[in-house]
């Protein structure tokens, strides 16, 4: 530990709080994805008889099939690369371990077999975890000369998923190799053996926590948070997602990213110590508006805005969106009568309107024709239709009653002030 101490100290003094700034890349979120083979539908039956066989509560906080950024990692000398999900709706760090998909392990499911399918839906050797790890890298400790093995085990709980393995301690790197990197030394390492099956079919690698230690599974401390107790980095990151559903995007770690974003107006205090979480005032849309006042939590990882479902429904309604139960989706014209301030949020004293832009993503007709004839809307002149990029919120009282996710993200930039627990919101500079 004493060689983990030396190279924090120089880091620190190296990096005297630099602004290190990291690529995003939007990529195809696994509903996405299963919606296009035609596979949402099994898919989602499959969960639900996964939930009936177990007594955790699964709600959609814990589930990644919907997230759509990645951004790269590095752990180890020499460096091992990653493309993980920065995640500032958890605090869990995980990547795959190389012994992940050998035959010997078994990672526990609750219904036995050789596959469990339902419809045209399977997973190997049945639901829950699993150690296939087909699509994504590896990390090798043993190729690793600062690994220092931990000899502890954990596991992460995604309601009846879970990730677990083995713990160590290594250099991990913000940022890919050609990137101007955040380096942490001395980061505890979950090296997954065993992880959620929603992973399987994609080639996201694991995930980057960047909340806060409070809100940790087993109070591993997080890579960021241990970056900025070490005087590495200031305890803030401000997220850009460039504006349309197909932007890549950029996080800037120890302060405000000056060049893609103005000036934050007012800042929100957060309502817990545990996550980015803030209140939430008004909610509006057309002629439609809700004054309850709700908490919401800002979302990296979720290519949705949720909310509560009487709401959401009247926003719908507002704006001409169609909900279809075989797709859990709305839909609507892909040239909607309202553009600007198609959607409104009060937060505080400010209102932040979301744009048709940001909410309304093409998919093409094709893909769900087969799914239901209840969709009524026709296709523009590219071919296709258009998917409303808000959803019912289904965390059966758990948690916020908002999560804003990427369309959101995409129209403001997002500040995360880690060190003043507080949210700042600003418009995009173009």
């Amino acid at each position: 530990m004493m060689y983990f101490q030396f190279l924090i100290l120089l880091v620190s003094i190296i990096a005297a709080y630099s602004l290190f700034q990291i690529p995003l890349e939007k990529v195809e979120s696994l509903r996405f994805k299963l919606m296009r083979e035609g596979k949402w539908k099994d898919y989602k039956e499959f969960k639900n008889i996964i939930r009936s066989l177990s007594d955790a509560y699964s709600g959609s906080l814990f589930d990644y099939e919907t997230a759509g950024y990645v951004g790269k990692i590095t752990v180890g000398t020499p460096q091992q690369e990653f493309r993980v999900v920065m995640d500032t709706g958890s605090s869990n760090f995980w990547i795959p371990d190389s012994t992940c998909g050998m035959e010997w392990l078994s990672c526990g499911r609750p219904v036995s077999g050789d596959a469990t399918c339902y419809g045209s839906y399977c997973v190997p050797g049945g639901p829950n975890t699993t150690a296939s790890c087909t699509t994504q890298n590896k990390f090798d400790s043993s190729k690793s000369t600062s690994y220092v093995k931990f000899g502890n085990s954990f596991r992460f709980d995604y309601g009846v998923d879970n990730a677990n393995g083995l713990l160590g301690y290594d250099t991990v790197r913000f940022g890919g190799m050609s990137d101007n990197q955040l380096v942490v030394p001395g980061v505890t390492v979950a090296q997954a053996v065993c992880f959620p099956t929603f992973f399987e079919q994609t080639n996201i690698d694991g995930i980057m926590g960047l909340g806060f230690q409070w809100n940790a599974q087993q109070d591993i401390v997080p890579p960021f948070v241990n970056a900025y107790e070490n005087n590495i980095v200031s305890p803030v990151f401000h997220v850009y997602l460039q504006k349309g559903p197909n932007g890549a995007g950029q996080i800037t770690y120890g302060g405000r990213d000056t060049t893609n974003c103005k000036v934050v107006n007012e800042y929100h205090p957060m309502t817990t110590y545990a996550a980015y979480q803030f209140y939430l005032t008004l909610v509006s849309a057309g002629k439609y508006y809700s004054s309850k006042g709700w908490t919401a939590l800002a979302d990296t990882a979720n290519s949705f805005i949720t909310g509560p479902a009487g709401v959401i429904a009247g926003i719908a309604d507002a704006v001409g969106a169609k909900w279809d139960t075989y797709t859990d989706t709305y839909w609507i014209p892909c040239e909607p009568k309202v553009t600007t301030q198609m959607v409104n949020f009060t937060i505080g004293g400010t209102i932040y309107p979301v744009t048709a832009e940001n909410l309304i993503v093409p998919y093409r007709k094709f893909c769900i024709l087969y799914y239901t004839s209840d969709i009524q809307f026709s296709a523009n002149k590219t071919g296709y239709i258009c998917m409303f990029a808000i959803l019912p919120l289904s965390n059966n009282g758990f948690g916020p009653s908002w999560v804003l996710g990427d369309p959101f993200h995409r129209e403001f930039c997002s500040l995360y002030d880690m060190g003043r627990q507080r949210m700042g919101f600003s418009a995009h500079m173009n």
